[in-house]
């Protein structure tokens, strides 16, 4: 069973986490021309996912509070849950995009890079969007 404080150390690691990405794609977006938009996509869902994140900080630390009817409708075995799939997600997301920003200089070769690179890219989307969405539902939850 998860407890509250590995919870909120969750939300921390995942924003450090979520701020890293997201310079590294911003980058990664500014130095190779043919960069696909999916990769501004994915840095416009990392930046989602650390809004969401930021609310719920503020939930688990205690600065604000959810009504009790609301908090019971979450268990906290599930948002570890999702908290622990959404570090997995981004700890390889992280190590993907450090793979790209290292090749972003490739030049002649760019499209081709990206073409190889599309089916990870869409996967990693794929998992951004499940994540973004199940974080946005409980934080409406909390907030409804």
């Amino acid at each position: 069973m998860a407890d509250p404080l590995s919870v909120a150390a969750g939300v921390v690691g995942l924003l450090s986490a979520a701020a890293q990405v997201s310079l590294i794609l911003t980058d990664i977006i500014s130095k190779a021309r043919h960069a696909p938009r999916a990769c501004q996509r994915i840095r416009i869902d990392v930046e989602d996912i650390r809004n969401v994140l930021i609310q719920l900080q503020l939930y688990t630390m205690g600065a604000k509070q959810a009504p009790r009817s609301n908090r019971a409708l979450i268990m906290v075995d599930q948002v570890a849950a999702t908290l622990a799939s959404c570090i997995l997600t981004f700890d390889e997301l992280k190590l993907f995009t450090e793979g790209l920003q290292r090749e972003s200089t490739m030049g002649i070769l760019d499209r081709l890079r990206w073409i190889t690179k599309q089916r990870d890219i869409e996967d990693y989307q794929s998992h951004l969007g499940i994540h973004k969405s199940s974080l946005t539902l409980m934080l409406a939850i909390l907030t409804r």
